[in-house]
């Protein structure tokens, strides 16, 4: 199913799986915790439970103290959200390996797995697997057409069919039924034929960039340079960000 952004796929996601006092459990950096202007609350009324992961993995003892029943005081936990790859966690690629594993855990407790894939194709370049491979244990999965793939908007939900025509549904309910859909899709449809291969070309210019950025002092460690997200620490020339950005970077 075809919509507009990322943001759109995750809430539709959250509508069609949840109802109104559910909860599900997220990662404390993932993007529909942090950047969706509490969608989650705001518009399916669902509880997130978000828990601290290291380096996007959640530690499953820690889970499953988090995952709920259904009783007079908590919110029945539904669904487990996964991101692979994610700006907030320095564009690191989520293990395929973790990703099964969530998904045999979770299968005892009845829960589903969402994984918000807004840059698959840059893990699935990275880490040198077919995406079907890195989505084969997830039940719904999402990505985006605008971010490495140079198509100017739109975003993909794919599940099973019954899922998708629930979806539909709540894509109108959010004003995403547009009938001029098509227009852009032919550029998502170019994207996916023509610029996946080109990803391992700015996963390459992420680490030239890294290395140039290393050589002048600043805090890079190369390691975490996976994908095409270049995580500069700025501690050593004790500056913040907004300094860096306005006085070394702005000036002509």
């Amino acid at each position: 199913m075809f919509v507009v952004s990322g943001t759109m796929t995750n809430q539709i996601t959250v509508m069609t799986y949840c109802q109104r006092g559910d909860q599900i459990i997220v990662h404390d950096r993932s993007h529909i915790y942090n950047l969706e202007v509490a969608g989650i609350l705001a518009t399916s009324g669902v509880q997130p439970r978000a828990i601290s992961t290291s380096e996007g993995c959640f530690d499953l003892p820690q889970l499953k103290k988090e995952i709920n029943q259904a009783d007079i005081q908590h919110a029945p936990t539904v669904m487990i959200c996964l991101e692979n790859t994610f700006d907030l966690n320095r564009g690191l690629v989520t293990p395929v390996r973790h990703i099964d594993e969530i998904y045999f855990f979770t299968q005892q407790y009845g829960l589903i797995v969402f994984l918000d894939g807004a840059r698959i194709f840059n893990a699935a370049i990275a880490s040198k697997l077919p995406v079907a491979r890195i989505c084969k244990h997830v039940d719904t999965v999402a990505f985006c057409l605008s971010k490495g793939l140079a198509c100017p908007i739109g975003s993909v939900l794919l599940g099973t069919k019954d899922f998708i025509a629930k979806a539909k549904r709540m894509r109108q309910r959010l004003g995403g039924g547009w009938r001029q859909a098509g227009i852009i899709a032919v550029a998502g449809i170019v994207s996916l034929d023509e610029m996946i291969e080109r990803l391992a070309e700015d996963h390459d210019h992420a680490k030239l960039l890294a290395l140039g950025l290393k050589e002048i002092g600043l805090g890079i460690d190369m390691e975490q340079v996976q994908t095409n997200i270049v995580h500069v620490d700025l501690s050593g020339i004790s500056v913040d960000a907004y300094y860096f950005a306005e006085n070394y970077l702005m000036r002509e």
